[in-house]
């Protein structure tokens, strides 16, 4: 954290005094550290050294947030008062360990019914090796493609329309023979379409369109954004974007 401090520190030529207003977005499971963490992040960043510069935090004031609260914070700008007051919500935010659920009923979180679960995408993983013969949660991992969907927007220019994920089964394969290999083909195939089915329940919300815009205004290079879209971090980007258009009382 204080490195990423720093960077920004320097991308803004601050001084090497300076204030600083935080907002860390955490699954609702760690709620409960938030006083551990509040603690060890004050010490760290009353003096810290980031590329050969001193940086001292006169005064800091960190806050925490349920991950998800940034995209809930940015969506319900477009809404009317009176559809946030009689509307519920539900936002999930799957990660590598778990996921989080944020419900919203009437503008108020609900806390009782929001929670962070260890069904993270690493247990859908574990299901596909389980099913498969051979495989680890590892293998499969290497195996996962993230792909940009284009589309052509104004002036014919190529555009982002969402993001897909898939597991690319050739990578899987081990055998040699031609034979062997269609029957491992099946059978991965086989495992990926169960682990499916029991993985997946409904249907998820759309954030591409957030996650979307905010990629475009990055301006990365292509290759910069191929990685992004690589590691799946744009709904990331958003939610901590969401949080601070928020805090920095941004108009959207």
């Amino acid at each position: 954290m204080a490195g990423l401090i720093g960077q920004i520190a320097q991308e803004e030529s601050l001084p090497s005094q300076f204030k600083l207003k935080l907002t860390l977005l955490l699954p609702m499971s760690e709620a409960n550290d938030q006083e551990f963490i509040h603690s060890e992040l004050s010490k760290a960043l009353q003096n810290f050294s980031y590329s050969g510069v001193s940086y001292q935090i006169k005064e800091s004031n960190i806050g925490f947030r349920p991950e998800g609260s940034g995209i809930y914070s940015y969506l319900s700008r477009t809404m009317s008062a009176d559809t946030i007051k009689n509307q519920t919500s539900a936002y999930l935010m799957f990660g590598y360990r778990n996921t989080s659920l944020l419900l919203i009923e009437n503008g108020k979180l609900n806390h009782r019914n929001s929670h962070s679960t260890d069904l993270g995408f690493y247990n859908y993983l574990d299901l596909v090796a389980e099913y498969s013969s051979g495989l680890y949660r590892q293998d499969i991992q290497k195996a996962i493609v993230s792909e940009a969907i284009y589309g052509v927007g104004e002036n014919c220019q190529q555009v982002v329309r969402g993001f897909t994920s898939q597991i690319r089964i050739e990578d899987l394969i081990r055998s040699t023979n031609t034979k062997y290999q269609e029957r491992e083909r099946a059978a991965i195939s086989a495992a990926i379409e169960r682990a499916d089915g029991e993985y997946w329940h409904g249907e998820l919300l759309n954030t591409d369109a957030m996650s979307i815009q905010m990629l475009e205004q990055l301006n990365l290079s292509s290759i910069a954004q191929s990685k992004f879209i690589e590691q799946y971090l744009p709904i990331r980007l958003a939610d901590a974007w969401g949080e601070f258009a928020k805090l920095a009382n941004i108009k959207i």
